[in-house]
């Protein structure tokens, strides 16, 4: 159970870190590029962001206009 918390914080941690340079609407990255740069599954990445926002009340947006993507509020 510790070694999931340690990893999934470690997860979170780089989905922030890719988020920095994708702040506002008109820069977003697509859950499948997101997903690739962290080489983890498109459902995953979309469930951890997902999180991130009810959870934590992170602001982090999705568009499913031109540009689609996820980005920092």
């Amino acid at each position: 159970m510790e070694g999931e918390i340690g990893m999934k914080e470690g997860i979170v941690f780089k989905i922030l870190k890719v988020l920095q340079s994708h702040k506002g609407k008109n820069r977003p990255i697509t859950a499948r590029k997101l997903s690739a740069k962290l080489r983890l599954p498109e459902r995953q990445v979309r469930s951890l962001i997902s999180e991130l926002v009810t959870k934590e009340n992170l602001l982090i947006a999705s568009s499913v206009q031109k540009p689609f993507g996820f980005y920092l509020i």
